[in-house]
């Protein structure tokens, strides 16, 4: 068996491998570590878990949460630890202050780094390690320390030089590779220059829509414009601030356009143009046409449907990524950006109409959507390549810069400038000094030559 190769994901998963891929030459096994109780970080990682196990894989996955679907091919560990369930958490009032919300983070995680060692499963897991030819851990909010996997999520290149030892680094490259799954496109926002083991599998849990529920179809129908909102599994709308609420109830109540509202609660009601349930097919209703405005937290995920299934978007985000997301959809002329503090009936209702009433969102949505299909592979296919390919190669370690090796003073060429600088001072020390003494000794001449001339 190989040694543990480790692939750090920031990725996102979904549609089946259509068999596009040469059989693997054996069935590997591959333990996927998600401790973190979110939904939302979960469903990044089933799809992949269930193109590898089409492929005759086997699936290991440590989670906190029950099985997203019934697939018997893969294993779910449960460790039973509720340190990040967020289910009771606000998250409007969590984020009110944000270097205290990542305070919380710490306490938790180290809470759980600390008990997870002690739950029979997980230990069993942790003495048969060594028989899985791959482990996949989320790159973001993994409570693996720094002793197992040395990652840190803000600036990693300088970070980790600055706080782990070098030493300690060259012994972990005799026990991992790391191969980075990004949940990125190049047609979703800036492009960057990646290395080769940087992947871009972004949108990989995309999917053509699946039929309406009788309910949602049948009120979808006909002609009418309709506006689609959700916050997500994290930012539920039913704790919005009672002054925002306020405002999008009255909104809501008075616009000419049906409205589907996932909302988790009970609420009183609106009319009979706007459509409430706890649950909804997201992908589903945003692939509708008649879906004009998606309202939304601007969560990587929902932001990616919306562009997929060329929905314009209007962002009020929480917390996270989400600011920047919803700056970058506005900046690429797809979405307006508004804030929950300064939200007014006036400004709420203006967004909605705009969205709908200015066909360059649309056309600028449908040009990103366009580009983003327009792929020589589908995103799913690359992901489970580039996965085969680290455990075929054993670590694939050609694959890694060799700046990945330097500390962050080389990497930046802080010595290199030292030395630059210091012999630009030598010389320019040297220079002064060579006129100094030219002119001192054109000085003494010119003494001399006056002195026989008097």
């Amino acid at each position: 068996m190989f040694r543990e190769v480790l692939i750090t994901c920031l990725l996102a998963v979904s549609m089946s491998v259509h068999g596009a891929l040469e059989a693997p030459e054996r069935s590997y096994d591959i333990l996927m570590l998600l401790p973190c109780a979110s939904k939302s970080h979960r469903n990044v990682f089933m799809p992949l878990a269930t193109a590898l196990t089409q492929r005759g894989h086997k699936v290991t996955m440590l989670s906190a949460l029950p099985p997203a679907d019934n697939n018997p091919d893969i294993t779910y560990v449960d460790h039973g630890l509720k340190h990040f369930d967020h289910s009771d958490v606000n998250m409007f009032e969590a984020t009110e202050n944000e270097s205290e919300m990542f305070k919380d983070f710490e306490i938790i995680f180290s809470a759980l780094a600390n008990e997870i060692y002690g739950v029979p499963t997980v230990w069993e897991l942790y003495k048969n390690r060594h028989k899985f030819d791959l482990i996949i851990i989320n790159h973001l909010f993994s409570e693996v320390n720094q002793l197992v996997v040395p990652t840190s999520v803000f600036h990693p290149r300088p970070l980790q030089k600055l706080f782990i030892y070098p030493r300690w680094d060259v012994f972990l490259e005799s026990f991992y590779s790391i191969l980075t799954l990004l949940n990125t496109h190049f047609s979703f926002g800036l492009p960057v220059p990646l290395l080769p083991n940087q992947v871009e599998v972004g949108g990989m849990h995309l999917r053509p829509a699946k039929p309406l529920p009788q309910d949602l179809d049948s009120f979808l129908s006909g002609t009418t414009p309709v506006v689609y909102m959700s916050l997500g599994s994290i930012a539920r709308s039913s704790t919005i601030p009672p002054d925002a609420m306020n405002v999008i109830i009255s909104v809501f109540a008075k616009l000419p356009y049906k409205v589907i509202w996932k909302y988790e609660e009970e609420l009183s009601d609106i009319g009979p143009h706007v459509f409430i349930k706890k649950w909804m097919p997201q992908q589903d209703i945003l692939a509708h046409p008649n879906v004009k405005v998606f309202i939304s937290h601007c969560g990587l995920l929902g932001s990616q449907e919306a562009i997929y299934h060329q929905t314009p978007i209007l962002g009020l985000p929480v917390f996270g990524d989400q600011p920047r997301n919803a700056m970058a959809w506005q900046n690429a002329g797809i979405a307006i950006h508004l804030q929950w503090k300064t939200l007014t009936e006036e400004s709420f209702r203006n967004a909605i109409v705009e969205l709908i009433s200015n066909p360059k969102y649309q056309e600028n949505v449908k040009r990103m959507s366009e580009n983003f299909r327009d792929q020589i592979s589908d995103p799913v296919e690359r992901a489970v390549y580039w996965t085969e390919y680290v455990i075929r190669h054993h670590g694939a370690l050609h694959l890694r810069s060799p700046a990945k090796d330097l500390t962050w003073t080389e990497f930046l060429f802080i010595d290199l400038i030292i030395l630059l600088h210091v012999i630009f001072v030598l010389l320019f020390y040297i220079l002064k000094k060579a006129l100094k003494f030219c002119f001192q000794s054109k000085n003494k001449t010119y003494e001399k030559r006056k002195n026989k001339r008097e």
